[in-house]
């Protein structure tokens, strides 16, 4: 189960959709499968960038009262730490260090 899910339900929410589904719910979740924090051209793959994007376009419509209500999750990285450590199996404690501040240098560009 997938964290935004996992958080609705403990949140007691109904029903957390995609963001492209039109249909009323209680939440949006803008993940996509395969993407990650560096800008990939993975097909069919929605990157970090156009995730906020589509976050923002919702953010403007909403009314203040329901966005200081509102509760904002922000999980990303996991897809490149897993295609890394599949890449560089030996990597060292250096290596590992290294990317890991790129990603957290790239998530932070980014918001």
């Amino acid at each position: 189960m997938q964290m935004p899910y996992l958080m609705g339900h403990c949140l007691s929410l109904r029903y957390i959709c995609c963001y492209n589904q039109e249909q009323t719910c209680d939440g949006v979740n803008f993940a996509s499968a395969g993407s990650g924090v560096f800008d990939t051209a993975n097909s069919g793959v929605i990157n970090l960038p156009e995730q906020l994007a589509n976050f923002k376009k919702v953010v403007s419509s909403l009314d203040k009262d329901v966005l200081i209500r509102s509760v904002f999750l922000i999980t990303m990285g996991g897809n490149d730490y897993f295609s890394f450590k599949t890449i560089n199996p030996n990597a060292t404690q250096t290596e590992r260090k290294q990317y890991q501040r790129m990603v957290i240098g790239n998530l932070n560009n980014a918001i």
